[in-house]
């Protein structure tokens, strides 16, 4: 079995997906909070593979689905071709979804 990183675990009773960051100077706006969220979809899909159901498996659908939206329209950081702060790209997401 693969995890979230592309390594290889023996146990598929647990998993793991966390985000990778950057530089992110406290109280600026600036922190990219992307792969946060996709990190969260990673694991809805694991779970809802492991158990069998499919509403989680749709859960990480819709959510990588948002984020997908969200860049093609600009609605992100900085990093990532955007002009919007932490706060407002995670408010982007929430309203597509």
């Amino acid at each position: 079995m693969l995890d979230p990183h592309g390594e290889e675990r023996g146990n598929a009773d647990y998993a793991m997906a966390q985000a990778v960051h950057g530089s992110a100077p406290e109280g600026q706006d600036v922190a990219n909070p992307i792969s946060l969220i996709l990190s969260a979809a990673l694991l809805l899909a694991w779970h809802g593979e492991r158990r069998g159901e499919a509403r989680f498996e749709q859960a990480a659908r819709s959510i990588e689905n948002a984020v997908a939206v969200a860049m093609q329209g600009g609605r992100a950081t900085s990093d990532v071709g955007g002009d919007l702060g932490t706060a407002a790209t995670g408010q982007a997401m929430v309203e597509i979804l």
